[in-house]
């Protein structure tokens, strides 16, 4: 060797960082991820549903107005709001399909009225399709009947 050389060792390297234990960032996230995500899928699962209710009530109030400014005869409005309440209905639970009748009627009415008045609406409108001509008066009020129960759904 030589004299005047410089007297240079081996480089160490420091050892590699390991995987276990992890940092402490880790440990405050891995906490908050299990606590996180499952909050997250609920609230989504819970919101979802209530955002497509709140889409449907949107659109059916949308046909709704379109169905009842198409025509100006009381007792055709009335047939349309039937038919928009029977689609209505398909579209919420596709039993209703099976309903005929008595049954069907009693699901148009508001279950939130007592039972006389129920029965006095059920026969309004059993008597519906037989006649050739309604007043308008008793036309809006089973047409207020019916955008109640288009509007709040059948579900």
């Amino acid at each position: 060797m030589m004299d005047d050389a410089l007297p240079l060792k081996d480089i160490h390297l420091p050892p590699e960082p390991s995987f276990w234990p992890l940092a402490p960032g880790w440990w405050l996230l891995l906490p908050a991820l299990a606590v996180g995500v499952p909050l997250i899928i609920g609230g989504l699962r819970w919101w979802l549903p209530r955002l497509r209710r709140m889409r449907r009530r949107r659109d059916r109030s949308r046909q709704w107005f379109a169905t009842m400014t198409a025509t100006e005869d009381p007792l055709r409005r009335l047939q349309m709001a039937l038919e928009l309440a029977r689609r209505c209905a398909l579209d919420d639970d596709p039993r209703t399909a099976r309903l005929h009748g008595a049954d069907w009627l009693a699901l148009l009415v508001d279950d939130r009225q007592n039972e006389e008045e129920r029965t006095v609406w059920v026969d309004r409108l059993a008597s519906l399709p037989f006649q050739k001509s309604t007043s308008p008066a008793e036309a809006d009020a089973l047409i207020d009947l019916l955008r109640n129960r288009v509007l709040r759904g059948f579900g």
